[in-house]
């Protein structure tokens, strides 16, 4: 193998790796942003949290008038103290600010954006999910 390549690929290897580890880590009550798959750990808390998917999104678009408002159903894993939980949360339609949930002793203010609208269909890479975590 040539002597440039024996420096380069590890190199590469090495900027890959940290690109991977680069994640959030905000302060209770500080409001952060995570796309799906994304995870935060709370900083000074033994508090992680993981936006796994939005598993449906019947919100009624913003351009479109409808009988039923629609909801869109949130999966996220909190782990704490090693002990994984499946938080469902869900966000009705047509609403403004945080939507809220409760886990242990936090409270998680939510909201997930963007909303839709009837020309542009969503995938799961479009969503972002904004919240702000406190103690209750």
């Amino acid at each position: 193998m040539k002597s440039w390549l024996k420096v380069v690929i590890p190199a590469l290897l090495v900027v890959a790796v940290a690109a991977g580890c680069g994640g959030l880590s905000p302060a209770l009550g500080e409001k952060f942003t995570l796309k799906a798959g994304q995870s935060a750990v709370i900083e000074g808390e033994d508090l992680k949290i993981r936006f796994d998917a939005v598993e449906s999104d019947s919100r009624c678009p913003s351009d479109v008038v409808c009988v039923r408002a629609g909801e869109a159903v949130i999966r996220v894993t909190a782990t704490q103290a090693g002990q994984n939980a499946t938080l469902t949360m869900v966000e009705e339609g047509l609403t403004s600010g945080l939507n809220v949930v409760d886990y242990k002793n936090y409270h998680i203010e939510f909201r997930l954006t963007p909303y839709p609208v009837s020309t542009v269909e969503l995938k799961q890479g479009d969503y972002r999910l904004e919240l702000k975590i406190t103690k209750s």
